[in-house]
């Protein structure tokens, strides 16, 4: 009997945190890449920022750069890794080589940082520049822009 109340509360509580899980899921504030999945107007943005992705995914492979010749963070360039013909071409931060590359870029054969513009936590951005996001340069081999002209992602050389 015990059994079968505990079942019931713990069916009865996972039901009645649904709403306030949608609420805060649909809300860009509290949850910035799911509200991109569960709102309309965040599915559009994300549509958006997957064709963004592949276009640099793209652009770098059509570079045909060797493996680990870019640096950038997964947590922000995912779609850009995932969309690349040439994923190896990327030191991303899970790989055990991502902090000593970052470090000493030259040293590990990096020859670009992709940066990403939106990526207040971006690891390579804050590592080479700060936390300011003013200090990242607009200009590089390469920037990608959305559709309203707001710049996405630059290509840096390594300086």
């Amino acid at each position: 009997m015990v059994r079968r109340v505990l079942a019931g509360a713990v069916i009865v509580a996972a039901f009645a945190a649904v709403p306030g899980t949608l609420a805060v899921l649909s809300r860009s504030t509290l949850a910035r890449e799911e509200a991109e999945w569960v709102t309309d107007s965040g599915s559009e943005r994300r549509r958006e920022l997957t064709q963004i992705d592949a276009r640099v995914a793209a652009d770098l492979d059509a570079l045909d750069l060797p493996d680990g010749a870019v640096i950038t963070d997964a947590a922000y360039a995912f779609g850009v890794v995932l969309s690349s013909d040439r994923p190896r071409q990327f030191v991303i931060t899970p790989d055990r080589d991502f902090t000593p590359a970052l470090t000493d870029p030259t040293t590990h054969h990096v020859q670009y940082l992709l940066l990403s513009a939106d990526g207040s936590a971006d690891a390579v951005r804050i590592a080479r520049y700060g936390p300011d996001p003013t200090a990242v340069p607009e200009t590089g081999v390469r920037t990608w822009r959305d559709a309203n002209g707001g710049l996405q992602w630059t290509l840096v050389p390594v300086p």
